[in-house]
């Protein structure tokens, strides 16, 4: 019975230096990113419901909020479905039975100016916000550096959230943390999204092909 605890804890463990490695070779190694037009709205909806259970396991309440049904950007799917992930398991790793994770679909006007159009800015903002035990303003302020983690020692290397501020950057997005101590914690993504509707081109003719709105 001693032996195979033994062995047991000799897996795990190296089952989680596999993973380590895993997301530092994510957060340094060089790859190539092919953006192509992607509801982003059903992208996050899967996300969510995939690591639903994992939420429910913990008794964490899972909540979905959204004035958008649909809505096109560029993007790398499978770096957003991670970036989505990695932000959720954060969540999921600080928070307690009971507490609450929300996500959260808006469309907002840019404070961008137009450059050479008439259409206007348009960007979806992903908001994945948790009632955890949030982050001092210290911790918050280096949450995206490299090998900088908040948690107890040896409970993470500090490199997840590195890997989500660059995949989110190589998506033409943008992060930030919004934290206070003992408040829970915010994560805000935003991209740049499509215009849909039908628009001139420069020679005044009708266009009804997906028009990015410039950012």
């Amino acid at each position: 019975d001693h032996a195979r605890k033994s062995l047991a804890t000799i897996v795990d463990q190296a089952m989680r230096a596999h993973e380590m490695l895993a997301e530092v070779m994510r957060a340094v190694q060089p790859r190539s990113v092919v953006r192509s037009p992607h509801d982003i709205v059903a992208l996050t909806k899967g996300i969510f419901e995939t690591m639903r259970p994992l939420g429910e396991a913990k008794k964490i309440n899972w909540e979905w909020r959204s004035n958008v049904s649909a809505a096109l950007a560029e993007i790398e799917p499978e770096g957003i479905q991670e970036v989505l992930r990695l932000v959720a398991q954060n969540g999921l790793d600080a928070c307690r039975p009971g507490d609450t994770i929300l996500w959260k679909l808006e469309v907002i006007d840019s404070v961008e100016e137009p450059v050479l159009s008439k259409r206007r800015l348009r960007k979806l903002r992903i908001v994945i916000e948790d009632t955890g035990p949030g982050l001092e303003n210290a911790q918050a302020v280096r949450a995206f550096d490299l090998y900088y983690s908040g948690r107890e020692a040896g409970r993470g290397l500090g490199v997840s959230l590195a890997v989500v501020k660059r995949y989110v950057a190589e998506n033409l997005g943008a992060v930030r943390i919004v934290s206070q101590k003992g408040l829970g914690c915010s994560v805000e993504m935003e991209f740049p999204i499509y215009d849909q509707d039908a628009s001139e081109d420069d020679n005044g003719t009708k266009q009804h092909q997906p028009k990015r709105w410039m950012i």
